[in-house]
């Protein structure tokens, strides 16, 4: 809504980059919404810019069916099929949803290296259908979560509902554990490291030695937790718990949240509010 024209919209990311090149808690990339939205020709601009400009890329693909009819109808082509002959599949590159991939895309996928932002809330909310964990898994596609809609805004609900999605459809239990792992690791990963990565941070998502200070507390006195030996707390905390379980947060070493309370807390849902207002009044 803000630009016209493809050169514009370019140049405003540029400036972005070029504003924030400072900025250590800042990354900054581009997101065409999706086939429907954006043309196969600037699709492959937008490829050939990114390369260049070496930033991650986002996109909405094979979401829905009737998305992926109207664009067999009009390309000839589904979706992320269009997307592999612009040249936007790629290691930095997240697919967001993915709900309905035909084998041939599934390979695409994998074999371009790129990454899928699974919104299960969202997914959910729309109807949208469930998504192929198992299948994603099998393929080696990396995996994160994300809340799109942003109708709920809760990690571990996205991470516990991508799980209970997968048992649902393949009416199996424990489905995003893979044989000899710990449960809850690969949801862990799901949720922290690979989030990391999707955003274009190589730096973040685990507690080691040149990465960034940010980590979180959770209350082991939750109800979720309690009676539990400590080996079974990381299953636990993404299959029965919720961001209401968090107690501190640490971001690149600033403590931003204490006692389960952020610290623009206050100043934050003031100005929503007087925002909100001034959208819906």
């Amino acid at each position: 809504f803000r630009d016209m024209r493809l050169s514009d919209a370019l140049k405003d990311v540029e400036e972005l980059v070029r504003d924030t090149a400072q900025n250590t808690k800042v990354r900054i990339g581009i997101a065409p919404h999706s086939v429907r939205a954006v043309h196969p020709e600037q699709l492959r601009e937008i490829a050939q810019w990114r390369e260049q400009m070496g930033i991650p890329l986002h996109v909405h693909a094979a979401e829905q069916i009737g998305e992926i009819e109207e664009v067999r109808e009009a390309l000839g082509m589904r979706p992320i099929e269009v997307l592999e002959e612009a040249g936007i599949l790629g290691p930095d590159t997240t697919l967001v949803h993915s709900t309905h991939c035909s084998p041939r895309e599934w390979r695409q996928i994998a074999e371009s290296g790129s990454r899928i932002c699974v919104c299960p809330s969202t997914e959910a909310d729309l109807g949208d259908g469930l998504f192929e964990l198992g299948t994603a898994q099998e393929q080696g596609i990396p995996l994160s979560i994300g809340s799109d809609s942003q109708a709920v805004i809760d990690p571990f609900l996205e991470l516990r509902s991508l799980d209970m999605h997968e048992r649902l459809r393949t009416h199996t239990r424990a489905s995003s554990v893979q044989p000899g792992q710990m449960p809850g690791l690969a949801l862990l990963s799901m949720g922290t490291s690979r989030g990391y990565e999707s955003g274009g941070w190589f730096r973040g998502g685990s507690l080691s030695p040149g990465m960034q200070g940010d980590c979180l507390t959770v209350d082991t006195r939750h109800p979720a937790l309690l009676g539990l030996p400590m080996k079974h707390w990381l299953a636990a905390l993404f299959l029965h718990g919720d961001r209401g379980m968090v107690r501190h947060v640490w971001v690149n070493g600033a403590h931003q949240v204490r006692d389960g309370k952020h610290a623009l807390r206050e100043t934050s849902r003031d100005r929503f509010g007087a925002i909100a207002h001034r959208l819906y009044d």
